[in-house]
This record gives C-alpha cells, sequence and structure tokens, in this order.
C-alpha cells in the first residue's frame, strides 16, 4: 500500500500480510513475495536499497561515503539484486537525494521517519527497543542537523505500524525501569510491565524541538491489527513468524 501523507514529493510504502513475508530467514517465498510487492508499487529496483539493521545506533548518510565504504564491508552493498535493491548495513538512513528509496523488515518495532519538508531531507530507521535505548531516533535527527542544516521545528515525524503500548506487556522489570527518561512510558498493568516505545520516542524528539503537532503516531497496533505480522502476537498465538515491508523515499 501507498500511504498518503501531507508531502507530494514523499513517497511512503508498506506491505501487508496479504503480500507475504518478506523474510529470508523466515520463508522460502520471501523473494519472490519481495519481487511481486516492489513491482506492485511501483518501486525502481535499480534505486532501491535494503536496510539491513544490527539493532545499535548506527545513521549513514547517502550517497555512502568513503569513510562507510572503510568502515564495512562495501563488498557486500555494491551487489545489486535485479529484484530487491542494493543493501546498506545500517540502523538509519539520512539524505538529500531524490529518486532514492529504501525499505527494510518489521514486526512490531518502530519504522520511523523524519523529513524536513523545507530543506527535503529524509530520514529513515529502524527503532527496535535496543536501538531506542541507545537514541537511534535523535541521533537521526541529530543527523539531518549535522549534515544539512536542517531546524527541530521543519522536520514532520511519522511512525510506521507498530506494537502498541497496551499490546506490548512483559512479566520481567524491564531496564529502563529506574532511567527518569522512561517514567511516563512504562506502565504495570494486571501483573505485567508495558511499554511504550513509540510515545517515549516522539518525547524525546519534542524536548529537541519538534513540535508535536509535526508527529505521525502509529496508525495501527501490529498485535491487533492482521494486516501486519507481529514477533510478539506469534510467540503468544503460536502463529507463524513474518516481516512486512516498510519504506520511504523523495520522487
Amino acid at each position: 500500500m501507498i500511504i498518503k501523507t501531507d508531502f507530494e514529493e514523499l513517497k511512503v510504502f508498506c506491505s501487508t500480510t496479504e503480500d507475504g513475508d518478506i523474510s529470508d530467514l523466515l520463508c522460502p517465498d520471501a523473494k519472490a513475495n519481495r519481487k511481486h510487492f516492489i513491482e506492485n508499487t511501483e518501486l525502481p529496483v535499480k534505486d532501491l536499497y535494503y536496510l539491513f539493521v544490527s539493532h545499535k545506533d548506527k545513521v549513514t548518510r547517502f550517497p555512502l561515503t568513503e569513510e562507510y565504504k572503510s568502515e564495512n564491508d562495501w563488498s557486500r552493498c555494491v551487489v545489486q539484486s535485479e529484484d530487491d535493491g542494493m543493501r546498506i548495513d545500517t540502523d538509519a538512513i539520512v539524505t538529500d537525494v531524490r529518486g532514492a528509496y529504501f525499505y527494510l523488515g518489521f514486526a512490531d518495532c518502530n519504522p520511523v521517519l523524519l523529513y524536513d519538508r523545507k530543506k527535503h531531507v529524509l530520514s529513515f530507521g529502524h527503532c527496535s527497543w535496543r536501538s531506542t535505548y541507545l537514541g537511534l531516533h535523535v541521533k537521526m535527527l541529530e543527523a539531518m542537523q549535522k549534515y544539512y542544516g536542517c531546524s527541530s521545528e521543519d522536520v514532520a515525524v511519522m511512525f510506521g505500524p507498530t506494537i502498541r503500548a497496551e499490546s506490548y506487556g512483559f512479566d520481567d522489570e524491564p531496564k529502563q525501569i529506574g532511567d527518569p527518561a522512561w517514567k511516563d512510558h512504562i506502565t504495570f498493568e494486571d501483573g505485567l510491565y508495558h511499554i511504550d516505545l513509540s510515545g517515549y520516542i516522539a518525547d524525546c524528539l519534542k524536548k529537541k524541538g519538534v513540535t508535536a503537532s509535526n508527529i505521525t503516531m502509529p496508525f495501527a497496533d501490529t498485535f491487533k491489527d492482521p494486516r501486519f505480522f507481529s514477533h510478539y502476537r506469534s510467540v503468544k498465538t503460536g502463529e507463524a513468524e513474518g516481516r512486512f515491508a516498510f519504506g520511504a523515499g523523495m520522487k
């Protein structure tokens, strides 16, 4: 599906369970599923990039710099698939390049998109609980400011489908429990600790100057919405694991 935004030049896209699982680790038909989704979404394969995440806080500037090439296994990043696009090992991307599109797989983690509507700068990343704890979302904003001179008040933030706090409950006390910054985003209900990752991310970005009205919170709870794969739901119900694609680029 194409997700409508307030910005004509921004293309945001998302697959659903009907498109099939896109993870090679989980599905033997993943490559065919990705190809079908890419064709249906009319994404240009020659300008398509898959972000291979490490659940850390790595933000990479695009086009790829010589510094990136020297610090990474560049041989893996230049292999261009006729179906899937090029792989980049990073947790988030920041760019002002039009015509390039970036995507990766999700199943509860936060797809987070930051966009400067004045300078036309995009940052897109995979905010798992680990990378969120490391502050990836803030580092995405800081990369926009460092490389392109973006102002926080000009940045719009959009979340893709993610698991909501009411659905995200754990028996064990979370490691963030003692951090004052997380105080308003961890609750204890019905014998479970509930973590509001997207709320925490939004709160951090607001403290960095992003206007609250420029933040669009998740439009779907992956645990409750059968259109999307959910790792947590698969653990709870025993259903098969899967990953859906979410991505963006500037036309």
